[in-house]
C-alpha cells in the first residue's frame, strides 16, 4: 500500500527543481551543461534532477513551440460545441483524430468541449465546420470565435512556490 500511495502524492519541488524547469520552458534543447553552469552546481545534478520529473510526469515530453500562421496556417479558431451528455467519449476520442484540431477539451460552463483549430483560410474553415463537424453524431451546436489577435501566448505556465 505504501508503495501505491508514493505513485499517487504529487513529487516535491525545490527552488532548484523549479530553476532547472524554468530553463528547460525557455530552451527544452539547451544542454545539462549550460543549465548547470546557469545555476552554479554539477551537471550531474541537472542530469538526477531532469530524470526525476520526467520519471514522476512533471515533464510531460520536449518539444518545440512551432508559429501556426508562419507554417501557412492562417486563422485560428475557438469552438465550443453542446454535445449529447451520452456521447461526450464518442466526440472527444473523434475530434482529437482531427488534423485541424490543436486543443480538445470537456468543460463545463456554456459549451461542452471546447476546441482550438488552426486552418489555412476561412473557406478551410467552412469545409471544416461544416464538412467535419457538422456531421458528428452527438454534437447539438457549434459556437465559433476567430482569434483576430494574439495578446499573449505561452506553452508553459509562471512557476512558483
Amino acid at each position: 500500500m505504501e508503495e501505491r500511495e508514493r505513485e499517487i502524492r504529487e513529487p516535491e519541488l525545490d527552488q532548484l527543481d523549479l530553476e532547472i524547469l524554468r530553463c528547460l520552458m525557455n530552451n527544452s534543447r539547451e544542454s545539462n551543461i549550460k543549465i548547470a553552469e546557469k545555476l552554479r552546481v554539477s551537471e550531474g545534478t541537472v542530469r538526477r534532477r531532469i530524470k526525476k520529473m520526467v520519471d514522476a510526469k512533471v515533464i510531460d515530453r520536449f518539444t518545440v513551440a512551432l508559429n501556426p500562421q508562419k507554417l501557412g496556417f492562417k486563422v485560428h479558431a475557438k469552438i465550443g460545441l453542446d454535445v449529447d451528455p451520452s456521447k461526450f467519449n464518442k466526440v472527444t476520442y473523434l475530434l482529437k483524430r482531427l488534423d485541424e484540431a490543436y486543443f480538445v477539451a470537456l468543460a463545463t460552463g456554456k459549451h461542452d468541449v471546447l476546441m482550438d483549430v488552426f486552418v489555412k483560410d476561412m473557406n478551410a474553415l467552412k469545409e471544416f465546420l461544416t464538412d467535419k463537424l457538422g456531421p458528428t453524431l452527438g454534437v447539438r451546436n457549434i459556437d465559433t470565435s476567430i482569434v483576430i489577435d494574439v495578446k499573449k501566448q505561452d506553452v508553459s505556465f509562471h512557476l512558483k512556490i
